[in-house]
């Protein structure tokens, strides 16, 4: 007899049966009259399985290989840089981690392109993808411009696809910068942080000068609103003690103009703890000792919002960059890194855009998925998703944060799991005929 993959996570809500196949990403969900009628209809029960067959839920032979060689495979596929636009920031948030530089790129635009156009040779890509990174990348943005157009020419001529994305503050995101990014650049995906209303926002999220930024980022985006550009906007907001009260008034409120178009998503996260950049003494915000983000989402989907992350949250296509093969992160002192937030280890780089052999492999290999589960996990049916952890410096750093981590990863998959249900993210809805 056929039984359902140990890779199918199954989730019952208000009596149906949601089943999430986290080999191919398919869900479907089961009416419970449906589930009743199988019991005393043999011929429904088939119609059933042949479907379940058809879309790939049932055991197969040798499947996790299969996957494997699927990751593998998808990895040689796409190269994927992330390049520091600038080292500056014309903000100095109050959880931020970086340590801040004057310096541009300008410089190395010959060195970055022969870098990425040489690695591209190396194999046969179906895909660039690039992201633009900080500092604030929006400082460096004559130099965005120009290195993909070069980019652009080179992967047009080689009938290669071109990606590309951004995450900014938002305060220089005017109409016409938006415009040129997306007509010249191709950059189609933002991610912008805006923490609640104004004065949670305002808290945390501050000019050099210490002003506010709330009001001249509303601003660009509500004449963004107004455009009939093309382009996907996630609006992320991180959450601390100082602003949480004020998320729910950003969604009640300012937050409605991004609700009704499709072309902006939100995301929630507790503000972490990745280290003080450039922040002193009492230059901080407070975390919170729970994850809210899981009820913030819940919340914003019965307002009639859309959660960002959910597809990707529960896809096997989810994974840290920093662990796949063909991807990079250039900084603006042209080291090659694998981590954008292990900025300062030295563990982090692997390169320079500056040398022939680009690359310390060995090195490289610290951070690379293998693609295969231990012991432990070769039972887990949350490991297509996970693949063994969602971030390997956390395990470069400690080998003990290992299993905190997997209990994370699962509670955050089931979360999303959840998230999908509410926002009706379901690929097939099984009933019974009346």
């Amino acid at each position: 007899m056929e039984s359902i993959s140990q890779f199918v996570i199954s989730l019952t809500d208000n009596d149906k049966l949601y089943l999430f196949n986290t080999k191919n990403n398919i869900s479907v969900c089961v009416d419970n009259t449906l589930i009743n009628k199988m019991q005393i209809d043999e011929s429904i029960k088939k119609s059933y399985n042949d479907f379940l067959r058809e879309k790939s839920f049932f055991s197969e032979e040798n499947e996790l290989d299969k996957m494997c060689e699927i990751f593998r495979n998808r990895d040689e596929t796409c190269l994927r840089i992330i390049i520091f636009a600038h080292g500056d920031c014309n903000f100095r948030c109050k959880y931020c981690y970086e340590n801040f530089s004057p310096k541009s790129i300008n410089d190395k635009i010959e060195s970055i392109c022969n870098f990425i156009i040489n690695k591209a040779s190396e194999k046969h890509f179906e895909e660039i993808n690039i992201s633009w990174f900080g500092g604030e990348p929006l400082l460096g943005y004559r130099e965005i411009i120009e290195i993909s157009e070069r980019l652009i020419s080179f992967t047009s001529a080689h009938n290669i696809k071109y990606t590309s994305d951004i995450t900014t503050n938002g305060y220089l995101l005017s109409y016409s910068v938006i415009s040129e990014l997306i007509c010249k650049a191709k950059v189609n995906a933002y991610q912008i942080t805006i923490d609640g209303s104004r004065h949670g926002h305002d808290k945390q999220r501050i000019l050099k000068n210490g002003m506010g930024t709330y009001q001249k980022i509303i601003s660009n985006l509500t004449e963004i609103v107004k455009s009939n550009l093309r382009f996907s906007i996630f609006i992320r907001i991180n959450i601390s003690k100082e602003n949480y009260d004020y998320v729910s008034d950003f969604l009640l409120n300012d937050g409605l103009i991004f609700k009704s178009d499709p072309r902006f998503y939100l995301i929630f996260r507790n503000v972490g703890d990745w280290g003080n950049g450039d922040r002193e003494g009492d230059y901080y915000v407070e975390s919170l000792e729970t994850d809210v983000s899981y009820d913030l989402s819940c919340k914003a989907i019965e307002l009639g919002y859309k959660i960002g992350d959910i597809p990707l949250g529960y896809s096997n296509n989810y994974i840290c960059y920093a662990q796949r093969a063909n991807a990079y992160a250039i900084d603006t002192n042209g080291n090659i890194l694998k981590c954008t937030v292990a900025l300062y280890d030295e563990k982090n780089k692997i390169g320079s855009i500056f040398r022939d052999n680009n690359l310390n492999r060995q090195a490289e290999k610290l951070w690379l998925t293998k693609y295969h589960p231990s012991d432990k996990c070769i039972n887990c049916k949350y490991w297509l998703i996970c693949k063994g952890g969602s971030c390997p410096n956390k395990f470069l750093a400690d080998s003990h944060s290992i299993e905190e981590q997997c209990q994370k990863n699962k509670t955050r998959i089931n979360n999303m799991l959840r998230l999908a249900i509410k926002q009706k993210c379901i690929n097939y809805f099984l009933e019974a005929d009346t």
